[in-house]
């Protein structure tokens, strides 16, 4: 597990927070008005690239249809923000 992500699980032990999966490298804080892990997108993208051996252009897809469109059915899913913009 991450650094950051086990940092922030041992400072919330009572929540349950939704993870996604085999993204763990990607968590860079928490939402603490809602408790929701927070991703940054281009390290998304980057540990699709590197651990699943996906193009970016596949990396995106994926992250799109499967990554985006299976937590969005759940009420508290986990926030991804963009922080490069290049």
């Amino acid at each position: 597990m991450d650094n950051k992500l086990q940092q922030i699980l041992e400072m919330f032990p009572d929540i349950e927070f939704i993870k996604a999966d085999g993204l763990d490298k990607a968590v860079i804080g928490v939402d603490l008005q809602n408790y929701r892990l927070i991703y940054d997108y281009d390290l998304t993208i980057k540990t699709l690239v590197e651990d699943d051996e996906m193009t970016e252009e596949d990396a995106i897809e994926h992250f799109n249809l499967n990554v985006l469109g299976s937590l969005q059915d759940t009420e508290e899913y986990p926030i991804f923000i963009m922080t490069n913009f290049d």
